[in-house]
């Protein structure tokens, strides 16, 4: 059975679309003039009275200004506090309170973009205490007792396909601890490529070219072990990669091959001095 929708009905229905399509869809009512349409204009004054704000163009710069507030929090949240010394991340604190409150009383969409770019740029000025990671060879690593056979076996099981093999190339059993966390952050991953790419120029392990660190690459993550982040990585470019095959080694009886250009297969990061 069909049914008819009443005169009443079709009002109500628009009423209910304008309320929730807002200015952005269907006309406003400017609070001042109550002209109507109220179209915001590039100052968000109505076209007609042109004296107040329109209600349509405040809403929207609210939410422009919550965008803002949000983007600088997420650029404070992505600094690492390691990197400056405590009265340097104590001013960038202040900065990003500073910030925030510039953003909130900005009265247009211009100030809101003047108010955020000025703060990241001064966050930016911050000086940064100048800090390197370590990289160090899995034997270097054990033999110095950083790591045990146990992590050796860990290692060795997530690095060669959850196989292990002793000395004479024999199956050794092993089963390890879940790898946690289970997958390197990309900040962590960053830096490490960082101290990889710096470390590879500084000692003159390539020719010079147009190297960047978009050349360094992570292949795997294989775990952390006592504060050492165990990983392969490799540096990519351009040049004739020379011919070495496997490259054999023995370490608390367990073996790892690889055959890397600059690193021996699995090499170990940290932060910390050893």
């Amino acid at each position: 059975m069909s049914k008819k929708i009443t005169g009443f009905g079709i009002a109500l229905v628009m009423l209910v679309c304008t309320f929730l399509a807002g200015c952005w869809i269907l006309p406003n009512v400017c609070e001042v003039c109550e002209s109507e349409p109220c179209v915001c204009v590039e100052d968000n004054r109505c076209t007609d009275c042109e004296k107040e704000p329109c209600e349509c163009a405040e809403i929207e710069l609210l939410e422009y200004k919550a965008s803002a507030i949000i983007k600088l929090q997420e650029f404070f949240d992505a600094l690492d506090e390691d990197d400056y010394t405590t009265d340097n991340w104590a001013v960038i604190q202040g900065l990003v309170t500073t910030g925030k409150a510039a953003i909130d009383t900005a009265t247009d969409k211009a100030g809101v973009d003047t108010a955020l770019t000025g703060d990241k740029e001064a966050i930016g000025e911050v000086e940064r205490v100048v800090r390197k990671g370590h990289f160090y060879s899995l034997q270097e690593a054990y033999d110095n007792g950083w790591i045990t056979r146990t992590h050796l076996l860990d290692i060795a099981y997530f690095s060669n396909d959850s196989v292990v093999f002793d000395v004479n190339s024999n199956i050794i059993e092993h089963t390890p601890l879940p790898k946690n966390p289970e997958f390197l952050d990309d900040k962590t991953a960053l830096r490490i490529r960082q101290d990889f790419f710096v470390r590879t120029m500084e000692a003159n392990l390539i020719e010079n070219g147009n190297y960047t660190i978009d050349d360094v690459n992570i292949t795997q993550y294989v775990g952390i072990y006592n504060g050492f982040i165990a990983i392969g990585i490799f540096f990519e470019n351009d040049f004739e990669e020379p011919t070495t095959g496997n490259v054999i080694s023995i370490i608390g009886d367990v073996l790892f091959s690889s055959n890397g250009l600059f690193t021996n297969g699995t090499i170990l990061w940290t932060n910390k001095n050893k």
